[in-house]
């Protein structure tokens, strides 16, 4: 038992100093350069360096919930350890512990444990039938397997992952984008862009758009997230006019923008 729990403590220790940096902290400079698959070329295109940034943050991503699901698994195996009528031997932790975990279960306990039931409910709730949500939780985690495998046999190579791997995207092109935002809903994600600050002298001030404005559609293109905008504005030909669907205060509008950067920078939260 003693051994055991030395275990979990130094696990539990790596996974603070990891947290540390995936939950706010920053990471050592002489460790930046570890992050091989992650290389970014100055010298390439505007559309080939945004898509090296996509792959980049769904690799943190997928890190990050990797070591959440891990930590809470260890913070499990603590609880048993303290507990007499589990434990022969119950250990004694540690306020700072004690204060860390429960801080960790109460910033991603509740979004990082699986629940089939939960997720079948959240799903109906946001619209499916309940073999439609059944098919989606299934789809869902195959696709993710199927990314994940990919992205490993990727960087076992030496390559940089592929935007297309990423699972939410593969499971977009299957249901449809009238689907997809009830898939997000379920998971109280955005389904939209907010608009945060509009910059003095934009294409978007000029336009009209104001903060708090909900962007939906560019160029009659369903855009759910800042990388759908960004890529949205970098089809056709820069410069000509595109319309683009906004909410304000609940009510749908449109305005004419020049394709290119809007000038503004936008909020997370749906």
């Amino acid at each position: 038992m003693p051994k055991l729990a030395i275990a979990i403590g130094a696990s539990l220790l790596t996974g603070f100093a990891a947290a540390a940096f995936f939950v706010g902290g920053s990471e050592p400079a002489e460790r930046a350069g570890e992050r091989k698959y992650i290389d970014f070329d100055n010298d390439a295109g505007v559309a080939e360096r945004l898509r090296a940034l996509e792959s980049a943050v769904s690799a943190e991503r997928q890190a990050r919930q990797l070591l959440e699901d891990e930590l809470l698994a260890l913070y499990d195996a603590l609880d048993a350890l303290e507990n007499p009528d589990e434990a022969d031997d119950p250990i004694q932790v540690s306020t700072d512990v004690r204060d860390q975990r429960n801080e960790f279960r109460a910033r991603f306990g509740g979004s990082r444990r699986y629940d089939p039931e939960q997720r079948l409910a959240d799903l109906t709730e946001a619209g499916f039938s309940v073999s439609r949500a059944d098919w989606i939780m299934q789809r869902e985690s195959e696709l993710r397997m199927e990314a994940m495998q990919a992205r490993y046999d990727a960087m076992r190579q030496g390559e940089t992952p592929s935007r297309a791997l990423n699972p939410d995207n593969l499971l977009r092109a299957e249901v449809g984008d009238a689907e997809y935002e009830m898939f997000l809903q379920a998971d109280n994600r955005p389904t939209s862009v907010n608009v945060g600050r509009v910059f003095d002298s934009s294409p978007a001030l000029t336009a009209g758009l104001q903060s708090g404005d909900q962007i939906t559609h560019y160029d009659g293109e369903r855009v759910f997230s800042t990388f759908d905008l960004t890529r949205q504005t970098m089809d056709g030909n820069a410069g000509e006019n595109v319309v683009v669907n906004i909410v304000r205060n609940g009510v749908p509008m449109q305005v004419v923008l020049p394709r290119g950067p809007l000038g503004i920078n936008t909020l997370r939260g749906r």
